[in-house]
């Protein structure tokens, strides 16, 4: 498996920065670039679409929100630049997975890394899992991390 090019969904979360620290030593070691990506998500009740479907892209919000996260991604992106290549895309979509999944398309994407949160009991049950929503949607392997950076699991596109 060749990886040229590292897709990471940060949220500034503890678990998105276990991620980016693992994707950066594969980065490295692969001599890959690290694509960070914050999807600015806009459920549809709040942002609506008349006819369009959940997974549309969304029109750009007023753009302060956009703004903001992409000062907070180009600063880190700068800090973390170096050995490894890192760039950054900041996106608006109704649904998180589906902005992922359509960014590692357009790059294309040879993996995703990303934090897993790990709910349990009914928030699971209601919301289900981000991470369990990606290994079934994603287009290329996707490496699950904990908060400690550990490996919380993956799996291969189909």
């Amino acid at each position: 498996m060749e990886l040229r090019k590292l897709l990471v969904p940060h949220d500034d979360s503890q678990q998105a920065r276990a991620a980016l620290q693992v994707a950066m030593g594969i980065a490295e070691r692969f001599d890959a670039e690290v694509h960070l990506l914050r999807v600015l998500h806009l459920p549809n009740f709040a942002h609506p679409i008349p006819n369009q479907e959940p997974s549309a892209r969304l029109p750009q919000s007023d753009g302060r929100l956009r703004r903001r996260a992409e000062r907070s991604l180009g600063e880190l992106a700068r800090k973390l630049d170096g050995p490894v290549r890192v760039r950054f895309h900041v996106a608006e979509y109704a649904d998180v997975v589906e902005g992922v999944v359509e960014i590692a398309r357009e790059l294309p994407a040879d993996m995703i890394v990303m934090g897993t949160r790990g709910r349990d009991g009914l928030a699971h049950f209601l919301l289900g899992s981000v991470t369990e929503r990606m290994v079934r949607r994603a287009p290329c392997p996707l490496l699950s991390v904990n908060a400690r950076g550990r490996l919380a699991g993956g799996a291969a596109a189909d």
